[in-house]
């Protein structure tokens, strides 16, 4: 059984008006991915 998680972060964004850093993760794991 292979229970490999892959997370990878995309999209980084620097929110200027509430001084805070935002980003986009994807998460994929095996058991839900549809290939």
């Amino acid at each position: 059984m292979n229970n490999t998680v892959i997370i990878w972060t995309r999209k980084f964004m620097t929110n200027q008006l509430l001084q805070q850093k935002q980003t986009v993760i994807d998460i994929l794991h095996r058991k839900y991915n549809s290939s």
